[in-house]
């Protein structure tokens, strides 16, 4: 396993925003808290980082406040592409989650929507699991967080833990 640098305060604005997804449907298990701990191993957190997370892992955050605070086109691009995958991590969308997203996605405004048109095409759409078979623990959320890991894994390489 590739070892990173934590991340810096711009991907961890970015980090938390995603993580803060798998709460919103108001069903938190332990296989889901498991994952976002490997997660976080996997790319070094530092301990107060995963302070930061473990607070939102219990006490669900703003998901719309936090997106605010995700900085640059790039890393909001990933944003939905990372929220597509972390949304249907069950194989369910639910109405909370959807609900979440549209309000993201109105408050972009017409320009910045218009960056993103690519990733809102497919942001409600179910992923094919079998593209991510092998990944995790086999089971289509094991390999969808998977695919999650190895999305940001290309996306640190191409432009590092800032």
């Amino acid at each position: 396993m590739k070892s990173f640098n934590p991340p810096g305060e711009r991907m961890f604005a970015l980090w938390r925003t995603v993580f803060a997804l798998v709460h919103v449907d108001g069903h938190l298990d332990e296989e889901e808290r498991s994952y976002i701990e490997q997660v976080m191993d996997r790319f070094s957190f530092l301990p107060e980082q995963r302070a930061i997370v473990e607070i939102g892992l219990d006490e669900p955050a703003d998901v719309q406040a936090l997106f605010a605070e995700v900085e640059g086109e790039e890393r909001r691009r990933q944003f939905f592409r990372l929220a597509r995958m972390i949304i249907w991590c069950d194989g369910l969308l639910h109405d909370d989650e959807r609900e979440i997203l549209q309000e993201i996605w109105d408050s972009l405004g017409e320009d910045e929507a218009a960056l993103y048109a690519n990733e809102g095409r497919w942001l409600f759409r179910k992923p094919d699991t079998s593209l991510y078979e092998g990944g995790g623990d086999g089971a289509p959320q094991g390999a969808l967080i998977e695919a999650v890991a190895a999305e940001m894994e290309a996306f640190y390489r191409a432009r590092g833990s800032e």
